[in-house]
Order: C-alpha cells, then structure tokens, then sequence
C-alpha cells in the first residue's frame, strides 16, 4: 500500500485501470468456466442414461433366459466408449450377472450393490444405476461408471485459453490506460505545476513588500 501512494499520478492511475479491467475479466471467465463444468456433468449424466436406457432393453432377453454370455457381449459393446470404465448387469436379487471392464484398465475390488435409479459423481468418477423392467417387471440393475477425463480436459483447455485471454487483455489495458490516463493526469499535473510555481512567487513578493516598509 505504500508503495502505491509513492507512485506518480500517471502510474496511479494506470495501475487502477489496470486492476479493474483484470478482475473484470477473471470473473468473467471463472463464471464461464463454472457454468461449463455444470452444464458438461449435467450433459454428462443425460448422455450415461440415454445409453443405460439402451442397453437395459437390449439386456432384457438376456437376464430373462439368464443367458450371462450374451449379457456380458452387450456390454462388451461399451468399449466403443473410452470414457465407459465399468459396467455390470445385476440380477433381482442384486447378485452380479455380466460385467464389463475397460481395456487397460485394473478391475475393481468391489462392485457397488444396485442403488436408486439416478446418476451422480462419486470421487474421480461419475457412475448411474438404472432399473430393468419388461412390462413392469424388474429383471434387474443395470451399472455404469464411467470417468471424468473429458470434463478435466476442458478445464485444461479453457485455463489455457483464459491465461492466453488474461495476457492479451492486460497488454491491451496497458497500453491504453497509459493513453487514456493522460487526459486526467495531464490537467492535474498541470495545475499542480501552477499551484508550485504560485507558491514560490508569494514569498518574494511578500519579502519585496517588507523592505519597502
């Protein structure tokens, strides 16, 4: 703080316009960047569920004649879908029926029991359990998890971009807060001048005065 007020006008009020056009612009781009990451997990879980919805009617027939080879193909089906890490057909009874794991990737421990119908983010992943009927029948849950690699890449690639924006934007701001803040200086500076040059011509004259007398 007090190396502002050792500034000069100009300077002063550079780095004031400087400061406000920066912190405009960073709350912009954090409201976008936020509203992105919303948005893309909401786009997220609208696109798991669409995929739950179908392969949970293409798995009726399988669960039904309790055939796991062809369940367990239809979700190999997933592997079309990088972003699909596991996926799992359980039975009524919650008992796991066919599975389904990325390639490369290590097989989970455990597999979560069947839970509500519903998508949401668990940790590093997001995961969605739907429920299987065949007229109103439960055959069974399905599961898929799936990663978040993608919403991760475009955080990346909008900090690039607001880092590249920030940059521009704070050489632009410079250069024209350093013209635009001479119309205010220039006037001040001025009639700062005037008022020092007044200042030194009182005392002379007011010792001029006193040896007349």
């Amino acid at each position: 703080m007090r190396a502002f007020k050792d500034l000069s006008i100009k300077h002063k009020l550079t780095s004031i316009m400087m400061t406000i056009s920066v912190a405009a612009l960073v709350l912009s781009c954090a409201s976008f960047i936020i509203y992105d990451q919303i948005f893309s997990r909401r786009a997220m879980a609208e696109e798991l569920s669409s995929l739950a919805e179908i392969i949970a009617s293409n798995s009726t027939a399988a669960i039904t004649f309790n055939d796991q080879d062809s369940g367990t193909e239809i979700l190999s089906a997933l592997s079309a879908r990088p972003h699909i890490t596991s996926a799992c057909l359980y039975t009524p009874d919650g008992k796991p029926f066919a599975s389904y794991v990325r390639p490369n990737q290590s097989i989970p421990g455990n597999t979560p029991p069947p839970q509500a119908d519903g998508a949401q983010q668990v940790n590093n992943h997001f995961e969605l359990f739907r429920t299987i009927k065949l007229d109103g029948q439960v055959l069974g849950t399905l599961y898929l998890q799936s990663d978040l690699e993608e919403l991760h890449s475009r955080l990346v690639r909008y900090g690039w971009i607001v880092l590249a924006i920030l940059l521009a934007s704070s050489l632009l701001t410079l250069v024209l807060s350093s013209f635009l803040q001479r119309i205010i200086s220039n006037p001040i500076v001025n009639l700062a001048r005037t008022a020092r040059m007044c200042s030194r011509a009182t005392p002379s004259r007011a010792s001029g005065a006193s040896s007349i007398r």
